[in-house]
């Protein structure tokens, strides 16, 4: 897709407002017309844009329009693509007037705004031994080189497209992502596209509560990294479809995380950016977040799923890293062999985490820091899972290495309070004393050593620190878990607080703590543990237990014993309800998240509430009975096959879950009056952001999160405009417009939000969409 020359890129080049004086597309040429200051003075300037198929005549068809006594200076501007010479454009507009190429005059202005910016980038931490990631998809030989040619435009067959690299934890996403983004800085000049880089080291210090949507998150990060840099998200948005920047954004999942992003609206925000636009987007994300919160296909967004290192993969890194140290080279290869060997015994080779965890990257990182602090012995293997042999073995190499006088086990216990305490990061960013506070912590004697600790670094200047692996946030908090789930089976006593936020927090099965629980529990040795915690919890907090379910959930999918759904459902749901023989009821339970893999022919649900569930891969038919439950948020089936002969029997639906089942069920479902107030809801809450009026909305911008799946949608859109409660506006470089609130209505739109009161056109609204629907 050829680039233009637009209004905004006019107001790029510094002027503040910037009109379409005329048009010729047959002549193919544009007049644009522009004001800016200068000093106490406001100056009239005028381009010229001649166009790659402007001919001659065409040009001198556009000289006609020039008003040169009008305007302080008149450019002529025009593609590198295009045909007209120089020397042919002087002798048509005169030898004063300045001739500039498109291309490289915007890139003159963006070079000189983003150097400070491109500098920092310059410093992003790249590892020294970087191994190029590999594919799943073993048709995607060169994963680097793919990623490369996208984010520099190098192929039009990606102009749309947005890209999203999706990989287990621990599989290196922000490793391959530092490592592109400095690709890219030292090829920005001759792409002549500047790299945007966006991770969650940048917007930490944000307060997420009060953010403001994606862009606030942008702006921060940019200002992390380039505090004068000033940049408008209008024309952020303009350079980016226009293949001016380039955007990588790590850690989508962490991002989405928090409540105030969903991550529909925020990956739907950048997919429209990238739609029929040259916009080059990346994101990354955790496999199981994709799967659990979008997993669906947006029409223009190519998911590229990374995998861990192979064995031959992780054997070069470390013999990069030792390449000048031949003895620890021997050392580090024989540790490796060791640990592959005790991988392959039937615990470790249960559940991707454990099978594949001798060859992620980060394993081979940790093994080669070990190493390189002299570690020479991994201990005895016995049946303790990797991970945990090897964080052990670190922690008593540095009581050799330094002479600590705290023990391994008093060590460990107090990351893991660090973990537990600091919990809404994923890494932990603590205080040194922290470590000798808890009970179990640091001895005071070895207060001036922590800090050179092989499981620590520094976090920032400001004296904070962290762990040295981003993986050992979530996998602390995991074994604290589990470790509460054994030692008290059985015990009536509550869970501690900060464990039972974690697990408030995790409730959906998403999370990064839920999938490092497969490195902490045995599917069949800790099964029975586990479904006696949820029953126990579920009284008093069915948002901890929600994650007990899902934990439950993923030990019965992981058990090699059981072969078939009905196997699953039978252990799963006898297990969380006590029952030998399992009565195929479920009465009162709450679901929130994705129900996997379970075969729910004969099972009846009474009583239980299903808030945004996704029912994947589970079989149904017309013995699956829903009797008077609760269906709210969003509801996925998937696939449908089955669904539409279950039973649903005096349910309550909420919208848009309504619009779902009538989609499924092929009939009519749900209380249009409460529906229709549902989809008002909805749509007001779009002119709605954080108890403030929203004034203007791009129209591409209307069916977007909670009304993507409404029928409706358009027509509450055209009853809004109808009444005179919206109406439609022209937005510079937007083509498909926007929408303006009445500002009449400004009070009617506050009762509403506030007290739910209907008053003026927000009532009209109203009353005609329940007539509509009503039809």
């Amino acid at each position: 897709m050829t680039k233009t020359f637009t209004p905004r890129d006019v107001e790029l080049l510094g002027y503040s407002t910037a009109t379409i004086a005329c048009e010729d597309e047959r002549g193919g040429f544009a007049v644009i017309d522009a004001t800016g200051s200068l000093g106490l003075e406001t100056i009239r300037v005028q381009f010229i844009y001649l166009k790659s198929k402007c001919t001659q005549d065409g040009a001198r068809f556009a000289a006609g329009k020039v008003s040169k006594d009008a305007y302080a200076s008149v450019y002529v501007v025009k593609p590198n693509s295009s045909r007209l010479k120089d020397d042919q454009l002087r002798n048509i507009f005169g030898v004063n007037v300045s001739i500039r190429s498109h291309e490289d005059l915007i890139w003159e202005k963006l070079g000189n705004m983003f150097t400070k910016y491109l500098e920092s980038l310059s410093d992003v931490h790249r590892e020294e031994h970087f191994i190029a990631p590999r594919s799943k998809d073993p048709r995607d030989f060169d994963l680097m080189s793919k990623l490369i040619d996208y984010m520099s435009g190098k192929s039009d067959l990606d102009n749309g497209e947005l890209t999203v690299l999706s990989a287990d934890a621990g599989v290196g996403k922000t490793t391959v992502a530092r490592h592109l983004i400095r690709q890219l800085v030292d090829n920005a000049a001759r792409c002549k596209t500047i790299p945007i880089y966006i991770e969650a080291e940048h917007w930490r210090k944000l307060d997420l509560g009060k953010a403001d949507g994606l862009w606030d998150v942008i702006a921060t990060s940019l200002r992390e990294m380039s505090p004068n840099l000033m940049l408008a998200e209008p024309l952020f948005r303009h350079d980016l479809s226009q293949g001016y920047l380039s955007f990588v954004f790590d850690g989508f999942d962490e991002l989405c995380s928090h409540e105030i992003f969903d991550p529909r609206i925020v990956l739907g925000e950048l997919a429209d950016i990238a739609s029929e636009s040259e916009a080059r987007i990346l994101l990354t994300t955790r496999t199981l977040f994709w799967e659990a919160r979008i997993d669906d296909e947006f029409p223009n967004v190519t998911i590229w799923k990374m995998d861990a290192f192979n064995v031959q993969q992780a054997r070069d890194y470390l013999r990069k890293c030792f390449r000048k140290h031949e003895e620890k080279k021997s050392i580090a290869q024989e540790l490796y062999s060791q640990l592959l060997r005790e991988s392959s015994t039937p615990r470790q080779n249960v559940g991707s985490v454990h099978a594949q965890f001798v060859n992620l990257p980060l394993c081979a990182r940790m093994l080669a820091d070990f190493v390189e602090n002299d570690g020479t012995s991994l201990g005895a293997a016995e049946s303790i899972p990797i991970l945990q042999r090897m964080l052990a073995s670190i922690c008593d190499r540095e009581i050799t290495r330094q002479g600590l006088a705290t023990s391994v086990e008093n060590q460990m216990e107090s990351f893991r309070d660090m973990a537990v305490a600091y919990h809404d990061d994923i890494n932990p960013r603590f205080e040194v004393d922290d470590l000798f506070l808890s009970e179990n912590g640091f001895d005071g004697k070895d207060f001036s050593k922590v800090s050179d600790h092989a499981l620590v670094t520094q976090s920032d200047s400001e004296g904070k620190f962290r762990l040295r692996y981003d993986f050992l946030g979530p996998h602390l908090r995991a074994v604290s878990i589990g470790n509460w789930i054994r030692n008290s089976m059985g015990n009536l006593e509550p869970a501690p607080q900060d464990i039972v936020k974690i697990m408030e927090k995790e409730m959906e099965g998403k999370g990064h703590v839920l999938e490092q629980m497969a490195m902490v529990l045995d599917p069949q040795e800790d099964f029975v543990a586990v479904s006696g915690k949820c029953r126990l919890i579920r009284s008093s907090n069915e948002r901890a237990a929600s994650f007990l379910f899902h934990v439950a959930q993923s030990l019965v999918a992981r058990d090699s014993d059981i072969k078939t759904a009905e196997e699953r459902v039978h252990k799963l749901f006898a297990g969380i309800t006590d029952q030998r023989i399992w009565s195929r009821r479920l009465s009162g339970w709450t679901f929130r998240g994705r129900v996997e893999g379970l075969d729910l022919r004969r099972v009846s649900f009474t009583d239980c509430k299903f808030i945004s569930v996704n029912f994947k891969n589970c079989l149904a038919g017309e013995s699956t009975v829903f009797d008077d439950c609760i269906f709210e948020g969003d509801l996925e089936f998937e696939p449908r096959t089955g669904w539409r002969q279950v039973a649903v029997r005096s349910c309550h639906m909420r919208y848009p879950t309504d619009v779902t089942w009538e989609a499924v069920l092929e009939r009519k479902s749900g209380d249009y009056s409460k529906r229709v107030e549902e989809i008002l809801r909805i749509g007001l809450r779009k002119f709605w952001r954080n108890g403030r009026i929203k004034k203007s909305l791009r129209i591409n911008d209307w069916k977007k999160g909670g009304l993507s799946q409404s029928k409706e949608a358009t027509m509450l859109f055209e009853i809004m405009l109808s009444v005179g409660l919206l109406e439609k506006v022209h937005i510079s470089g937007v083509e498909e417009g926007g929408v303006v609130l009445d500002q009449s209505s400004v009070r009617d739109l506050q009762n509403y939000m506030d007290n739910q009161q209907k008053s003026g056109k927000v009532r009209r609204v109203h009353d005609r969409l329940l007539a509509e629907i009503n039809k």
